[in-house]
């Protein structure tokens, strides 16, 4: 008898080894891949970083630091105005008739069937020293001079708003979209006027799409190259642009040191958001203990 019972499987524990199995095979592959494509360059980076003398590299974190926090600068600036003014015109657009809102969501899309690089050359004329919007407040007298909207920080965030700008759009009009509609109905039934709507329907169901989208963002204009190229001044270089004016030179051992830290630095702004998420998480668990704890008690 107790050789049979030792012999026979648990049905209840077989399924369970398989589906801590799975999950470890199934977190442990992209953190593998993950960990290749990260570790190579940041090796790479390493050695070379070897090469350089003290002083240069000393130079060269000076540099990197003011470059490195204007790119982050531009980024989140860029990014927060693209999320916000998706959300703003999908929560504006929710009453609107059907066909209005198609139309206004085409217009909107429309710029991404045209190619960066033709959208990019086409605000550097159009906000350029002689181009339409300089042109136009000198008629009207509200300048006298030509505004440096190009070449300057100003031409960067622009040229990242507008690249970010349409598909955000189209992001938050499908969140806004996926909102159930019985809430709304339950909402109106229960006497809710549209700012009440708003604050107690509309904006927690969509905050959690826009905090993805502002993530998003903030991760393509940390590494988009163009748009600061193209539009950004000699003092608003970012990372990307300062890498290729490494690499165009032949300092590779700088531009690997460069691009070690750049790549570094996303790596530990996640981090530290994972583990701010689950202090907090465990901190508002323990609470809910305790005061059920001390509910129980009473």
């Amino acid at each position: 008898m107790t050789n049979q019972n030792f012999g026979s499987a648990d049905p209840v524990a077989a399924p369970a080894l398989r589906d801590v199995v799975f999950r470890v095979a199934t977190a442990a592959v992209p953190l593998l891949l993950l960990g290749v494509g990260l570790g190579l360059p940041l090796l790479t980076g390493l050695l070379d970083m070897a090469q350089l003398s003290h002083g240069g590299a000393r130079l060269l974190s000076a540099v990197l630091a003011a470059v490195l926090g204007r790119t982050l600068l531009f980024a989140a600036i860029s990014g927060g105005i693209a999320t916000i003014v998706a959300w703003t015109f999908a929560l504006i657009t929710t009453g609107w008739p059907r066909s209005y809102r198609t139309l206004l969501l085409v217009l909107c899309v429309l710029p991404v069937a045209t190619h960066f690089i033709l959208r990019t050359y086409g605000l550097q004329q159009i906000f350029g020293a002689g181009g339409p919007m300089n042109s136009a407040l000198i008629m009207t007298g509200l300048i006298v001079e030509p505004l440096p909207l190009t070449k300057s920080a100003f031409g960067t965030v622009m040229a990242l708003t507008s690249w970010l700008l349409p598909v955000s759009v189209f992001f938050m009009y499908m969140v806004v979209r996926s909102v159930p509609r019985e809430l709304i109905d339950a909402a109106v039934l229960l006497g809710a006027g549209r700012a009440a709507i708003l604050r107690n329907v509309w904006l927690p169901q969509t905050t959690p799409g826009a905090m993805l989208l502002l993530t998003i963002n903030f991760c393509l204009g940390y590494g988009t190259y163009l748009s600061p190229r193209l539009l950004g001044g000699l003092e608003d270089v970012t990372v990307v642009v300062l890498i290729g004016q490494l690499l165009n030179e032949g300092r590779s051992a700088q531009a690997a040191m460069v691009g070690t830290i750049a790549t570094a630095i996303p790596l530990v702004i996640a981090a530290i958001v994972f583990l701010a998420r689950r202090i907090h998480a465990r901190s508002r668990k323990l609470l809910i203990q305790r005061s059920s704890e001390q509910c129980g008690s009473c």
